[in-house]
Parts: C-alpha cells; sequence; structure tokens
C-alpha cells in the first residue's frame, strides 16, 4: 500500500499542452532572446552543456504562456499540496545541441529565502528532430509521454534529474518553476 505521502514523489505528465503552431511561437519568442552559454556553479559546475535564454514574463506577448504554465501548476498542486506563493517567476529557454547534456542535478537551493518547489518543462523539439537528449527524474527514468513536443512534464523541484547527451539534432524546452517558502 502506497504511503499517504507518497503523491510528493511522483512526476504528472501533461500531453498536448501547446499545439504545434503554439510550440513553434514559443520557439521564436525564445530564439529571440538573447541566447548564452548555460553557467553552474560551485558543486554543479561543469556538468551542464547547453544554451539558455530568459523570457520575461510581464513582457504582454507572453502572457498567455504565464497564464498556462499558472493554470498547469495549480492543477498539478492538488496533487502534491505544497504551499506555493509565486508560479512562473522565471521562464527559462533551453536549447540542447549536439553533446549537449545536464547532469544529475535537482532545482531548489535550501538558501534561497524562498525555494523552487515545482520544476515544469515543455518540449519544443519533435522527437524525429534529435536523438539522445533524454529528461530522466529519478528513480523513474525517462517518462516517454513527457518527450513528445507541446507535453509538460510537472515533478518536485526536490527530485534529482537530468537530460542524456544529445547524440543527433537540437532538442529545445521551456522550463519554469513554481515558489513558496521553504520546505522546513
Amino acid at each position: 500500500m502506497p504511503s499517504s505521502s507518497s503523491y510528493i514523489s511522483r512526476p504528472l505528465v501533461f500531453p498536448e499542452v501547446f499545439n504545434k503552431v503554439e510550440c513553434a511561437k514559443l520557439l521564436e519568442y525564445a530564439e529571440a532572446a538573447r541566447m548564452r552559454p548555460a553557467r553552474l556553479d560551485g558543486a554543479w559546475e561543469g556538468g551542464r552543456v547547453s544554451e539558455v535564454s530568459w523570457l520575461d514574463r510581464d513582457e504582454p506577448k507572453v502572457a498567455w504562456i504565464v497564464g498556462r504554465f499558472r493554470s498547469l501548476m495549480k492543477e498539478a498542486n492538488r496533487s502534491y499540496r505544497f504551499d506555493l506563493s509565486d508560479v512562473a517567476p522565471r521562464l527559462q529557454f533551453t536549447r540542447y545541441d549536439v553533446g549537449g547534456t545536464f547532469n544529475w542535478h535537482h532545482d531548489c537551493d535550501p538558501e534561497d529565502y524562498t525555494t523552487r518547489k515545482l520544476t515544469m518543462l515543455v518540449m519544443l523539439s519533435n522527437t524525429r528532430d534529435y536523438s539522445g537528449g533524454n529528461l530522466e527524474v529519478f528513480p523513474y527514468g525517462t517518462l516517454a509521454f513527457s518527450q513528445l513536443l507541446g507535453a509538460a512534464l510537472i515533478f518536485p523541484a526536490f527530485m534529482f534529474h537530468r537530460v542524456t547527451p544529445v547524440t543527433h539534432g537540437v532538442r529545445n524546452a521551456l522550463v519554469c518553476w513554481a515558489e513558496g517558502r521553504p520546505f522546513i
């Protein structure tokens, strides 16, 4: 019998959150922002090979994206029941070219005043356009539906996850978080 707290450790997949046309629009917005090499500090340094850009959530042209993300996070949080104070404070576009990867990590920083509680990733690449680049969430591995164009994967930000090396093509994703007071 699952424990009463098992709800906090399972990822949720939302297929077809964005259609093909919307994904193309998201990709257009993200590519128009300034791409730069992704950086990590401290223990994570060197464990990430990708480029990122940031979308301003207050920009009128991305309001529909933020609205959709907030609705999804609210729906997902019915399962997690976390105390959330802000959803989608930052929208990160990430591009992984051949050789791109992100080693095992989590998205929480216990020293922050607020902490990331939920991570959401939306796939902006079609699986036929790249090989490798699987998002794996420990201990679940790759969740097949989460790899489909326009699908969203939401999971607790404290869960370890990684992107395996891209071996062909380009993998694009949009990532955001929901934040709240620290868990303890």
